[in-house]
């Protein structure tokens, strides 16, 4: 998979684009990494510091305090909030197998024209960790090809993709990373992230400047989030979360 003399020399080439290539996901995927802060609000890494391609992982390490009372309701109930709705924002489908822990992904709107693809649309997601977890120490898993995902602010590795049919977005291969035995420490709060999208298929520059596929067709497409790991029990766990929406002409 794609992120002594001449031999030696090739060896050593292999090292330091896998070393670049986990410096960039960690850049990309790593809430307190993805941005840099000004009153509180992240905003996306640009020039030669992000990776190449149609769309740009902007995660942002603030955490909201939780209502309680959304807090005792269904995950995906209490995401229904009136901010949400206001906002016009579609919101789907969640499921967790980590007791204390809920992801939860939304679109700007159910409906999507790729018109303003073009211009790249923000869609993003969070996670909730209820201060029963604060402190436990999992293993996330990253998702990626090269396995160079890396914890965020929360603790785990949101992983996010689009889908439509058999056409598909995500940072699945950015090159191939040094192998490291990957730990996060839960940390009680609601961390968000976010990703543009232009529309079109990708699955990650690997390293050799993979090219951008075609645009999504007009029709139903989904945006998904995943994280999932090992609790220190040895116990699985996977977090998940699907919205579906519609892309629309023109």
């Amino acid at each position: 998979m794609a992120m002594r003399s001449g031999v030696d020399e090739g060896l050593g080439g292999v090292a330091k684009r896998a070393l670049k290539a986990a410096q960039r996901m960690a850049l990309t995927l790593a809430l307190c990494a993805c941005g840099t802060q000004a009153s509180g609000v992240s905003t996306p890494l640009s020039g030669s510091d992000t990776l190449p391609g149609p769309a740009d992982v902007i995660d942002e390490p603030r955490e909201e305090p939780v209502d309680p009372a959304d807090a005792a309701r269904d995950p995906v109930d209490a995401a229904r909030d009136p901010a949400d709705v206001a906002e016009g924002r579609c919101v789907g489908d969640s499921h967790s197998t980590l007791e204390g822990a809920r992801l939860v992904a939304w679109a700007p709107s159910c409906r999507v024209s790729r018109a303003a693809l073009r211009e790249g649309v923000t869609f993003g997601w969070w996670v909730e960790v209820d201060d029963s977890l604060e402190g436990v120490v999992v293993a996330p898993t990253p998702q990626d090809g090269g396995r160079c995902g890396r914890p965020d602010a929360s603790g785990l590795i949101p992983f996010p993709d689009f889908q439509q049919g058999d056409e598909r977005w995500c940072l699945c291969d950015v090159g191939l990373c040094v192998p490291v035995d990957v730990q996060g420490t839960l940390r009680a709060g609601r961390w968000e992230g976010r990703v543009q999208w232009d529309g079109r298929a990708w699955m990650g520059p690997s390293d050799f400047g993979n090219p951008v596929g075609e645009p999504f067709e007009a029709g139903a497409a989904s945006f998904r989030v995943r994280a999932q790991g090992v609790r220190a029990d040895a116990t699985t766990f996977a977090l998940h979360a699907t919205v579906t929406f519609e892309i629309v002409e023109p």
